[in-house]
């Protein structure tokens, strides 16, 4: 059934409004810490209501094609939705590094029982994996990266407008590359601490051999506590640097595949 003349105004901002929201939902529900169990729902619903509100404004009396038939609509909210979820979900990805670096270092650092659990992955995770965590998502904060996600995110209406078109799908391939380099990063950020442990464990067995009267439990537990802590310190500075400088080019990648390389609906 057609609708009354006097709603079709209406109807066409609340889809506007819809679009908006389904493409700021995809980023609060994937990104770091907006998408964790950290942040209470009611938070993130909130944030991604007025955010969605805000930027609707803009475009209140703009004339976008319609969908005339809900498979349509399925269609413009689930490229709507994929936009959104290609940045929160390229910015987590750089967070799964740091999780690479304290597996690594707590592993061979003979922390490996003591997990705990992370209700940001809903699984228990390495201490010192949650200990970079913490300190990578301060830093995430503090040089203004959620600021950054989200500007890019917004700068994408003025390109690709509500409900007008399509991310392309070589966005796919961009999160595949940061993949690469998450998992570069977090080997980079653990390479030293795990090449000093090895040597270390391999002196103490070298040792081991040459005087099997010195007491190797006591001796080695406290050299390599002392090598894990020393290099603890370390990676966490390491983590800041490299976690940085991958932030922006990894963010600017998404954005300029999402405006440059989408595909319009046909009117």
């Amino acid at each position: 059934m057609e609708s009354l003349p006097l709603l079709e105004p209406t109807l066409h901002q609340l889809f506007i409004f819809v679009t908006v929201l389904t493409r700021v939902s995809g980023m609060l529900a994937t990104a770091p810490m907006f998408g964790s169990s950290y942040a209470p729902m009611k938070v993130k619903a909130f944030l991604a209501v007025t955010i969605s509100m805000m930027i609707t404004g803009l475009f209140w009396g703009e004339k976008f094609p319609t969908p005339d038939h809900w498979m349509s609509y399925l269609v413009v909210l689930g490229g709507e939705l994929f936009i959104g979820i290609s940045f929160g979900l390229g910015v987590r990805i750089l967070f799964a590094g740091v999780q690479i670096t304290g597996q690594m270092l707590g592993q061979i650092g003979g922390l490996s029982v003591a997990d705990v659990f992370n209700p940001a992955f809903d699984d228990n995770v390495p201490m010192l994996s949650v200990l970079f965590d913490m300190v990578v998502v301060a830093m995430f904060f503090c040089l203004g990266g959620h600021r950054f996600m989200i500007g890019a995110l917004l700068s994408t209406f003025a390109d690709v407008p509500p409900g007008v078109g399509l991310a392309s799908p070589e966005v796919v391939d961009v999160l595949v590359m940061t993949l690469s380099k998450s998992f570069m990063l977090g080997v980079q950020a653990a390479a030293p601490g795990t090449v000093a442990l090895m040597i270390g464990i391999l002196v103490m067995g070298l040792i081991s051999r040459t005087l099997p009267q010195l007491n190797l439990i006591a001796v080695g537990f406290s050299l390599n506590s002392m090598l894990l802590m020393l290099f603890v310190f370390l990676t966490v500075g390491a983590m800041g640097w490299l976690f940085q400088d991958q932030l922006e080019p990894t963010v600017t990648s998404i954005r300029e595949m999402v405006v440059n390389r989408h595909v319009m609906f046909p009117k």
